[in-house]
Parts: structure tokens; C-alpha cells; sequence
């Protein structure tokens, strides 16, 4: 049986012969056509953009099956921190500095907020709460109090290379509950997300009671949303003085005593507005981890004032 010879040009199609007798002559059998140009030029052009693809991702994945697993593990972290700041872990000089200005602080203070503060740089982006710090000082250390709070502030801000912020109660004595939880949300929120790496909340006493029920959001040991960040905290109780020796639970105690007398039981509308003993309580227990003492200086207020106004 001789085999069909398909013509060599499309000129001879004309004379195909036509295997379909029922079928009229002038219906030809279909003839694929070669593949036209541009089609050949954009499968092509495909081709080189994966093997463009392609190739590193081999030459990757090889070298990876050569490293050992520190260096892999390195490889991820510049990878996944690209945009990590240069962190300053040691704070030791930085302290050194301020205690030396700060010279009737105990050494209480300066041990504690020094370390919970070094730590949380240690595990900077690896950080499950916020690093938060209670400063709690008589009508004598007034003055001090938010001086020394804005300078470890200070301190953990720039060791990451950032800023710090401070509200004060004392500009809220008369807002309202939502009004003012709304404006520390807002502050906080937006600094936290831009360069603000610490927040100073002075004077809480002076903050209305439902306002506090905010700190839930930024607080909270587990789902506070910010979390490598510093919130200091600030207290000025109603004692004339506070003892030298004052221990830790014994001045823990009188901060919660005193908060829960000024923000609930001498403020009738405190149960009306939001707060009350049970979320006092909440709000306490996420805000109450470290709580150290202020003592008045004399030497360093026009220091610290200079300072703050620079």
C-alpha cells in the first residue's frame, strides 16, 4: 500500500487527493501550520526567564545542603532582620552615668530597671510583653520622678536607635474616660509603629479611672500588641516622704492601695464609667511586675531639666 505524500508547499495543496469521495473535492484536509514566528520568539523568551529563575534557586539550594546549621540559621536571621537597627545590649556605661548623677537612688532601682531593661534588648524581636517598669515616689521626689523616668526611658530608646514619648496625666485631669483612653491608644499606636521605642505614662493618679483600661491592650503579658517596646510607669503617692529601707512588697502594696483610694473609692462615676475593683485588679497585675522607688535629688533637677527641654 503506497503512503501518502504530503505536498512540500502550500501551492501544491491544490492537488491534494481528496480520500472522502462523499465529501466534495473542494474540501481540503486540514494541514497544521508550522509554528509562526512570534511564537517561537515568546516561548523562547519564556525559556530564559526560567532558567533566569531557576538557576539560582539551584545553585541555593545546593549551597544550603553545604552549610552547617549555624550558618544557615544566620543566613535566615539577616534574611528575615534585615531591617533590624544596631541593638546596644550593654547598658552598663549608660548606667554608670546616670547613677552617678542620680546619686540618692538605691541600689534597688538601679540593679532592677538596669537588668529587666537589658534583658528585653537581649531578646530583642524575640520579646513575648513589653519591658514595663512601675515608678512610684513621695510629694518630696515630684519633681525627680519624671526626671528620672524619661532618662531610662532615654536609655532604652537609643540603645535601638529610636525615640521616646510622654504622656502626662496631669493634662487629662479633667477629660473623660473615653476621650482619653482614645488619645493614649492613638499615641501609642502611632508611635510605636514609626520610631518611638518607649513611652512614659506619668502620673497615672491623675488619669481618669476607665482610661486606665487601655494598659489591657499594651500591658498584657501574652497578646500585648507591641512587644519590644518599653512603657514606664509613673506614681505620685500622697506620703510627704518615703523611708529609705522601704521593702519592695511594702511599697508594691502602697502603690495598689493608693490607686485603688484615688481612682475608685473617692470617684463615685469610677463603677459608672468602666472600672472597678475586679478590672483594677487586671490592669494592676499586668502593670505591677517591677515597681521601684523615687527619692528626691537636689543636685540633678536643673540638669534633668535642661535635658528634657533639649
Amino acid at each position: 500500500m503506497t503512503s501518502a505524500v504530503f505536498p512540500s508547499s502550500l501551492a501544491e495543496g491544490d492537488r491534494i487527493i481528496n480520500h472522502y469521495p462523499e465529501k466534495k473535492l473542494e474540501q481540503k484536509v486540514n494541514i497544521r501550520k508550522p509554528p509562526t514566528r512570534s511564537f517561537l520568539h515568546g516561548a523562547g523568551t519564556c525559556i530564559k526567564y526560567l532558567i533566569l529563575v531557576l538557576v539560582p534557586l539551584i545553585v541555593a539550594s545546593g549551597a544550603v545542603l553545604y552549610l552547617s546549621p549555624e550558618s544557615v540559621h544566620n543566613l535566615v536571621g539577616q534574611i528575615t532582620f534585615a531591617d533590624k537597627p544596631q541593638v546596644k545590649k550593654d547598658l552598663k556605661d549608660d548606667f554608670e552615668k546616670l547613677s552617678s548623677v542620680f546619686t540618692d537612688q538605691s541600689p534597688l532601682m538601679w540593679n532592677r530597671s538596669r537588668r529587666i531593661l537589658e534583658r528585653h534588648l537581649e531578646n530583642w524581636k524575640a520579646n513575648t510583653e513589653p519591658a514595663i517598669i512601675l515608678l512610684a515616689g513621695a510629694q518630696d521626689a515630684e519633681q525627680t520622678l519624671l526626671c528620672l523616668g524619661t532618662q531610662l526611658a532615654d536609655i532604652y530608646s537609643s540603645s535601638l536607635s529610636g525615640n521616646y514619648t510622654v504622656i502626662s496625666g496631669s493634662d487629662w485631669v479633667s477629660g473623660s474616660n473615653e476621650q482619653v483612653k482614645e488619645y493614649i491608644d492613638h499615641r501609642l499606636s502611632e508611635g510605636f509603629q514609626a520610631t518611638t521605642q518607649a513611652a512614659v505614662l506619668h502620673r497615672l493618679e491623675q488619669l481618669p479611672a476607665g482610661s486606665l483600661l487601655i494598659l489591657y491592650k499594651y500591658c498584657d503579658h501574652e497578646s500585648a500588641v507591641f512587644k519590644d517596646v518599653m512603657l514606664l510607669l509613673t506614681v505620685l503617692l500622697d506620703d510627704p516622704t518615703l523611708p529609705k529601707d522601704i521593702p519592695p512588697l511594702d511599697l508594691e502594696e502602697k502603690v495598689r492601695a493608693f490607686l485603688i483610694q484615688k481612682l475608685i473609692e473617692t470617684n463615685a462615676k469610677a463603677s459608672h464609667d468602666g472600672m472597678d475593683r475586679d478590672k483594677f485588679s487586671g490592669v494592676w497585675s499586668r502593670i505591677s511586675h517591677i515597681v521601684l522607688p523615687v527619692y528626691p535629688e537636689k543636685e540633678s533637677l536643673e540638669q534633668c531639666k535642661n535635658q528634657m527641654k533639649a
